[in-house]
């Protein structure tokens, strides 16, 4: 069965204002690549592609996201979902 995870750091508060995010992502512990938030770009930086990467601004994810996104309804999270500030770095996980 295909294992996915996804971790992220920051080098400072959370808060996307002069600090990138970045996600790893793994499947079956392979990376795929990184996935870097700004407040202007995302980016995709591909595992083992050395310095190219995929740059787009935040209206252009949402007309992508909007054109070859799968639909889905938002689902019901708690209340309690906000982000601990007691660490660097998170991680997800989902089988």
């Amino acid at each position: 069965m295909t294992r996915h995870k996804v971790l992220f750091s920051t080098t400072d508060d959370i808060e996307v204002a002069n600090t990138d995010f970045e996600f790893q992502a793994f499947v079956d512990r392979v990376k795929l690549g990184t996935l870097k938030i700004s407040r202007g770009t995302v980016d995709w930086l591909p595992a083992g592609r050395g310095k190219l990467h995929f740059v787009l601004n935040w209206t252009d994810l949402a007309a992508v996201m909007e054109q070859q996104g799968r639909r889905q309804r938002k689902s019901a999270r708690p209340s309690s979902t906000r982000a601990s500030r007691t660490g660097s770095a998170r991680s997800l996980a989902a089988a």
